[in-house]
């Protein structure tokens, strides 16, 4: 059996199974044409360590591909082969004997205190423009008003985009300030949240909770004029006919308002970013930066944030010496718990 054979068999497997998103189909789809390319018409048993090699490096040769695209093709490679390992098509996976390619770690960025009080400044002018009914372009303003309240919310919080989008009135508790988070808005639809430590409660500040308690009246002003009754099921960051907003859509709002703004090219994920490293900076714990920011893991935050998390090396070596120059320090009992 020729590789594109078994690959597009795969392929419509997981397709029927039923368990896999529109993205994901499509991205076995995409990366099972760029691996036809090369070996589409090759046997199975017939690819081995060196085929594999010779794919990644003629792909990033002639296509200039990105070490993240190269890593996608790999990972999708060994995951088809693997399934053919385990249905008895070949022995073993070529692609056990080949270095993955590595993928290097984007810079992370953040914004400095003067540049959040710079994009507060930004969003403030956003908002100044009046909103009335009477207005032509009264839905357009509405819209732009859920969109700065969006902004906001990733900052306070450092929710992802998809979180954002997919928050009801329901979730927020303006009388308890906090919102909880059980549902992402993607381009495929509502959807869980990212893993299950994604689904949480999270504590609001109260500017925050009085910027939502604005936005809120004025919402239900607009919806009630286009004759839509705000409820719990209602979208926070709503549209123009007050249904779900487009993560596409709000992103190319989001890079308009940016390049106007003096902040060109500047990520909404990077406010999420922002978020730690302004709390790492106060001296939160690690614990609580992991449960705002819905890591799974504290290693996963460490990991990420290692590099911003100010260093009390030498308050421990300090810590140290007063304990080794104290001549009559007590022995210090260590209790097994």
């Amino acid at each position: 059996m020729t590789f594109s054979t078994y690959a597009g068999r795969w392929a419509e497997n997981r397709r029927d199974m039923g368990m896999l998103s529109p993205s994901s189909l499509r991205l076995d789809k995409q990366m099972i044409a760029i691996l036809n390319d090369y070996i589409g018409d090759m046997i199975l048993s017939e690819i081995n360590a060196l085929t594999v090699e010779t794919l990644l490096a003629t792909h990033s040769k002639q296509k200039q591909a990105s070490p993240d695209q190269l890593h996608r093709v790999y990972f999708k490679l060994k995951q088809i082969l693997e399934d053919a390992v385990n249905k008895d098509y070949i022995l073993r996976n070529p692609c056990n004997k080949v270095k993955a390619p590595r993928v290097p770690r984007p810079e992370l960025r953040y914004l400095s205190v003067a540049e959040i009080q710079r994009l507060m400044a930004s969003l403030a002018d956003t908002e100044q423009n009046h909103v009335d009914k009477y207005r032509p372009d009264y839905a357009r303003q509405t819209v732009t008003h859920s969109h700065v309240m969006a902004v906001r919310l990733a900052l306070a919080t450092g929710m992802r985009r998809g979180e954002i989008l997919g928050l009801t009135w329901g979730s927020i508790g303006l009388d308890m300030c906090n919102l909880r988070i059980t549902q992402q808005m993607t381009s495929d639809g509502l959807k869980k949240p990212k893993t299950q430590n994604s689904n949480r409660m999270l504590s609001l500040d109260a500017d925050t909770i009085q910027r939502l308690k604005a936005w809120k009246a004025e919402q239900q002003a607009f919806l009630s004029w286009i004759g839509i009754i705000q409820g719990v099921d209602t979208p926070v960051i709503s549209n123009e006919i007050g249904g779900w907003h487009d993560p596409a859509h709000f992103s190319r709002w989001w890079r308009m308002f940016t390049a106007s703004n003096g902040f060109k090219g500047l990520k909404l994920h990077e406010l999420r970013h922002t978020q730690a490293t302004m709390l790492f900076a106060q001296g939160m714990d690690i614990k609580t930066v992991q449960n705002r920011l819905g890591h799974t893991m504290a290693s996963t935050t460490l990991d990420v944030y290692a590099g911003v998390i100010p260093s009390k090396d030498k308050e421990a070596a300090d810590i140290m010496g007063a304990i080794m120059a104290s001549k009559g320090a007590r022995e210090t009992k260590v209790v097994n718990l």
